[in-house]
């Protein structure tokens, strides 16, 4: 007589945990990949700088050299070239010319504030490093000054590593 084994509903156990982990792992693995194919679709980020250099004879008389970066997906929607016509732009900020001045002063702005449509969807941030000469004390100097994110920083170095670190 052959012996056939018959399993009880008490001794048939499946191993729900197991199951569980696996399903896990693989929701995890799907929203993984998913973020990665996504991330992949959207253009990277590009970054430009700009440079510029002038003197103003306004109520705050000064020298003002600025270099400024601008880190977008959409930097053709920026109009890069419009400033070019008073100013300097590269991709890389060894190409552009050094800034010199005796006070230093950083602002960082999300480009939608710039937008002049209501409806503006472009992305990205801008970073300027301003180095300043002032002429003379002015009344107006201090209003001026806190209208930077960073004002008066207390070195060249420092202002140019917080360039390097605007993303």
């Amino acid at each position: 007589m052959s012996r056939v084994k018959v399993m009880s509903a008490g001794k048939n156990k499946f191993n729900w945990k197991f199951v569980g982990i696996w399903l896990a792992i693989i929701v995890i693995l799907y929203f993984i990949a998913s973020f990665v194919i996504e991330k992949n679709k959207q253009p990277q980020k590009e970054t430009v700088y700009c440079y510029f250099n002038v003197s103003l004879e306004d109520s705050i008389p000064r020298d003002e050299c600025g270099i400024l970066k601008i880190v977008s997906r959409d930097i053709s929607q920026i109009g890069i070239d419009k400033f070019n016509q008073f100013g300097q732009c590269s991709k890389m900020l060894d190409e552009l010319q050094k800034c010199e001045g005796e006070v230093y002063h950083f602002s960082k702005y999300d480009l939608k504030e710039f937008c002049s449509e209501p409806d503006c969807n472009v992305d990205g941030i801008i970073c300027s490093a301003f180095f300043i000469k002032y002429h003379n004390e002015s009344e107006y100097r201090k209003v001026y000054e806190e209208s930077f994110t960073e004002p008066n920083i207390v070195s060249k170095d420092i202002l140019m590593k917080r360039i390097d670190r605007c993303k």
